[in-house]
């Protein structure tokens, strides 16, 4: 959600007095910048990756809203309780979703211009990228 906000320190501000008295604020925000991460290179993989992301970045998206969380926490005057980050890791036999994601996505992919439907090819996709993996 915060990825997407022009300002979302202000957005933090304005929802802190709605909680009670020691009530919790959290978000779980992307983070794309060290995506994808591979111990092989990958390149379909980093490919598709780089369509999503750059999808969200033209649609006016932070994609590196999760690094930036402690920076808008303090800023809306709010303390940072906690923090982790969690990786998405795949094998052969687990894959990552990113085929699901893009499918979901096309319609968005497309009309930013930051690829084809033809370039795409999500009838194949999923088989292109498993194939990639072994």
């Amino acid at each position: 959600v915060l990825m997407y906000l022009p300002n979302p320190a202000t957005t933090l501000f304005r929802l802190a007095p709605c909680l009670r008295p020691g009530g919790v604020m959290a978000f779980q925000e992307h983070d794309g910048l060290m995506v994808p991460a591979s111990s092989v290179r990958l390149p379909l993989h980093e490919q598709v990756t780089r369509w999503v992301w750059e999808t969200v970045e033209r649609e006016g998206a932070n994609r590196r809203m999760g690094f930036e969380l402690p920076s808008v926490f303090a800023r809306a005057g709010l303390t940072l309780e906690g923090l982790r980050a969690e990786a998405i890791t795949s094998t052969k036999t687990s894959p990552h979703p990113i085929a699901a994601i893009v499918q979901a996505m096309l319609p968005r992919i497309v009309k930013q211009g930051v690829a084809s439907a033809r370039q795409i090819d999500i009838d194949s996709l999923y088989e292109r990228l498993q194939t990639e993996r072994e």
